[in-house]
């Protein structure tokens, strides 16, 4: 028994000797708040007085011993303790913001449906690029966030502004886009759609992120999300949009990843000239016996724009038989061109053949890898959510798809308006004025993007009711056409058959103006 006694008791001693000896080794890390290095994090020792901090990059080094614990501090996050469990495998830290009560609008004006203890006020509008609005559509809510109850102390991190991280933990389903370049208001879907959040801030809009607010000046954060996104900011806004009021006018931006795209231009000057639209009658000349089209048609040759050009008569005057072929030679010359895709599956709808027309759409996301295309995606979106529920395809194909928005009768619904044209390789502006003469511009082509997409949707719904106006500006060179197609689909989100309208338009060098294309009484 003794000996056993002995032999523990030597065992302790020298466990305990080792211990005391254990070397303490430099081991490097980084931290990272969601995929972003995290800079000027205070890094220390728990019951200890050695620390340090994380560069620029999120970088640090320290010396430690196996088991001991880090403790890491930053204004705004929260404070984490790591402890050392390798001292030969370089760590990787994740910090969090500190979580704030959330604030909600409902427009329904019902009972808020989350309980907050703040007492900022509660807006009855939303002050947007369209100016102030009245909050009343049935059913949909608006994240509200009151200026006051920003976190002051937020930081501005590598390439984001410090309004980005303030919001982090304060709107529901709101995190950084895995590429680092936006903010994403709800989950993925099944099938890839990166639904980047669109900046409202001050009327003036802001793909990425915004410029650099100091959070002192900011009244009032709301952030629409989903098909009510889209409602008023066309495709753009189908990710949701963060609207945010300040008292002062914003610094130009230095950020890389901020891209301005629109400053409202307050009220409609009425300096938009009459246009008349093709009609049938001018249009009753074109062929529609078999041979004499097949012969027009090749006698275009492999010129995409006047393809799509007669593509769009064809389809103005009811012969959607006959566009489905030019589309489908259009596909055939770009076989790897986003919009051809999206142009054929429409045409197959089109022509009541919706299996196709899904076959095809799936064609386009596998091209680009089960993502959406950069330009058209949200638009591709919308089109295939409607035709997945309206088809009842959740019980016909296999692939995994799922809606984001709800269809059900047509009391309510939003009116959609598709706007397409012949040739992307051109610019062009879109006006739309409100029934309060208010202005909002969007434009398209190499000279505003580098995206040079032909299509762009637009939603209206009965939040602001009134007549509505669409105006339309090509940008013309000598000797140059530019086709307009616009494609009105009422009652958009009811499961009801659309009976939609479509208006065609040609513009020709001589049109240099800005053009009224649409009138609509929502």
């Amino acid at each position: 028994m003794l000996q056993i006694r002995l032999n523990a008791a030597l065992f302790f001693f020298f466990l305990s000797v080792s211990g005391q000896n254990e070397k303490a080794q430099v081991i490097t890390g980084q931290v990272f708040y969601e995929d972003v290095p995290l800079s000027s994090v205070a890094i220390g020792l728990k019951n200890a007085k050695k620390s340090t901090s994380t560069n620029n990059k999120g970088f640090f080094t320290i010396t430690v011993k196996n088991k001991d614990t880090l403790v890491l501090s930053h204004i705004g996050f929260r404070t984490k303790e790591y402890v050392i469990k390798n001292l030969n495998t370089a760590l990787t830290i994740k910090m969090y913001p500190l979580l704030a009560e959330l604030d909600e609008v409902d427009i329904s004006f019902k009972k808020h449906s989350l309980v907050h203890n703040s007492q900022s006020r509660k807006p009855k509008e939303i002050n947007s690029v369209f100016g102030n609005e009245i909050l009343r559509k049935k059913g949909q809510h608006i994240d509200y966030v009151s200026g006051s109850t920003l976190n002051l102390a937020a930081p501005e991190t590598v390439g984001r502004p410090a309004i980005v991280n303030a919001l982090q933990g304060r709107v529901a389903n709101y995190r950084i886009a895995p590429d680092g370049n936006g903010v994403i208001l709800r989950s993925n879907n099944s099938i890839n759609l990166t639904n980047n959040a669109l900046w409202d801030v001050n009327g003036t809009l802001y793909e990425g992120f915004p410029p650099p607010i100091d959070l002192t000046t900011i009244e009032d954060v709301f952030v629409i999300k989903g098909l009510a996104g889209a409602l008023r900011y066309g495709t753009l806004g189908s990710g949701g949009v963060i609207v945010i009021k300040t008292t002062t006018n914003l610094a130009p931006s230095k950020s890389s990843r901020t891209t301005k795209i629109n400053t409202n231009t307050s009220y409609y000057k009425n300096d938009a000239l009459p246009i008349t639209e093709l009609t049938k009658q001018q249009l009753g000349i074109l062929p529609v016996e078999k041979k004499q089209f097949a012969n027009y048609a090749n006698s275009l040759g492999h010129d995409i724009a006047s393809l799509k050009s007669l593509a769009y008569q064809y389809q103005k005057i009811g012969y959607d038989s006959l566009a489905l072929p030019i589309y489908r030679k259009i596909i055939a010359l770009l076989p790897t061109n986003d919009q051809a895709y999206r142009d054929l599956a429409q045409a197959y709808l089109d022509n009541n053949k919706p299996f196709d027309s899904w076959k095809t759409y799936m064609s386009l996301l596998e091209m680009n890898e089960e993502n959406f295309p950069e330009g058209i995606g949200n638009l591709v979106f919308h089109e295939m959510e409607r035709l997945y529920v309206t088809e009842n395809f959740q019980n016909k194909v296999h692939t995994k798809f799922t809606p984001e928005n709800k269809f059900g009768n047509s009391e309510n619904a939003s009116t959609r308006i598709v706007f397409e044209w012949s040739d992307r390789n051109k610019n062009i502006c879109i006006e739309i004025v409100n029934p309060h003469n208010q202005v909002y511009n969007q434009c398209f082509g190499p000279k505003y993007s580098g995206c040079k997409q032909a299509a762009v949707a637009y939603y209206l719904d009965h939040t602001l009711t009134g007549e509505w106006q669409f105006n339309c500006q090509p940008h013309m060179l000598s000797r140059e056409e530019q086709y307009l197609k616009i494609t009105v689909f009422p009652n958009w989100n009811s499961l009801q058959k659309i009976d939609k309208q479509i208006k065609v338009y040609r513009f020709e060098d001589m049109h240099t103006q800005k053009y009224q294309v649409l009138r609509l009484k929502n």
